[in-house]
């Protein structure tokens, strides 16, 4: 009787360690979400700390964008964003800057900083982690009918600045008198009543690595950090 109570005895401290190491074994996601990679299987050890799935939260989604250094001045915490994916076109999520980094992250000879932008829309059918987007931040530093146009198109004429402009609709060119406003890096806040979207200016910036001559005036939605040659709404 006593031998069968020892082996009783031992056959349940076995039990007690095998459920110790079951709660021990078992991953707990720390949000709610969905299960985007999954790094384990099914009776292979994984070792300490490694990473055994990624999860996502469909209603948190964030985005991260490589900003020119000449244009991180202009961006902010809280600043406003839109967001264009390509896999919904004709559709734009509005968001907002959640974080800006400090180190420059970019592998190339250009400056950039990576900047998160957070989606705020209650509504985001179809939006999925991974897609290819595009983040429009909001010019908080100009006014209504203003414009944004590369520095160097940019040309002194009797004390006035004023800009090359070529008309799309007839490819015929002209100058254009415009008030000149505050320098946003690479790029120069402009006013004129003469302005249209459609029309072009002779320009470049560095901002993109694909360097783009010209562009289109409202060319790009509202709040557009540049990142190209050309002028567009700020």
């Amino acid at each position: 009787m006593r031998s069968a109570e020892i082996t009783l005895e031992k056959a349940l401290i076995d039990l007690a360690n095998a459920n110790r190491d079951l709660v021990a074994a078992m991953v707990t996601a720390p949000i709610a979400g969905v299960v985007m990679s999954l790094n384990a299987e099914l009776g292979v050890r994984q070792a300490a700390d490694s990473i055994v799935a990624t999860v996502a939260d469909p209603n948190q989604l964030e985005l991260v964008v490589n900003v020119a250094e000449s244009d991180i001045p202009n961006v902010a915490l809280n600043q406003a964003a839109q967001v264009e994916i390509d896999a919904l076109p004709g559709k734009t999520f509005e968001g907002v800057v959640r974080s800006i980094a400090p180190i420059n992250t970019s592998g190339s000879s250009s400056v950039s900083y990576p900047v998160t932008v957070r989606l705020t829309d209650s509504e985001l059918a179809g939006v999925l982690p991974g897609m290819n987007a595009v983040a429009t931040l909001e010019n908080q530093a100009s006014g209504e009918g203003s414009w944004l146009v590369p520095t160097n198109a940019l040309r002194e004429n009797n004390g006035a600045a004023m800009v090359m402009v070529i008309v799309v609709r007839n490819g015929a060119s002209a100058p254009v008198v415009v008030t000149r406003g505050a320098v946003q890096g690479e790029w120069t806040v402009v006013q004129s009543p003469e302005l249209q979207t459609g029309d072009e200016v002779i320009g470049t910036v560095t901002s993109r690595l694909n360097e783009q001559r010209g562009g289109f005036f409202g060319g790009a939605p509202p709040g557009a950090i540049p990142g190209g040659g050309g002028a567009r709404r700020p």
